[in-house]
């Protein structure tokens, strides 16, 4: 699952994507921000991943495209609204900065809240 691909889907499938890059060149990043909060809720947008991936049918879901999706959703508001919808479908996400153990920063500049449900794969 790429999951820029996944919010490009649901912004088209919800009318919001032209009417999102309009309001982009007229008014700026910081105002299509504010305006796609909502419609890019974490909880919102886990439904719509776990919908589209049907954690019960798969044996493991791999994600890309987070590093392209920011700022538009966070990796770990994301992950933490996935957290009950995966059930025991493992979930690995190809992240684009480092993971310490206890917070994600991506591009290992960008510190996110505090994430304990990870671990990395390989060193």
């Amino acid at each position: 699952m790429n999951l820029f691909d996944l919010i490009i889907r649901y912004l088209k499938d919800r009318g919001f994507y032209d009417k999102a890059l309009n309001l982009q060149k007229k008014m700026g990043d910081e105002a299509l921000l504010k305006a796609l909060a909502a419609p890019l809720d974490a909880g919102k947008l886990a439904k719509v991943f776990a919908d589209e991936v049907k954690p019960e049918e798969t044996d493991l879901v791999l994600v890309s495209g987070v590093g392209s999706a920011y700022p538009l959703i966070r990796s770990h508001n994301l992950l933490n609204n996935l957290h009950h919808r995966m059930g025991s479908t493992p979930l690995v996400l190809f992240y684009p900065g480092v993971y310490d153990g206890q917070s994600l920063r991506l591009f290992g500049i960008l510190q996110d809240k505090p994430y304990y449900r990870a671990f990395r794969l390989v060193d």
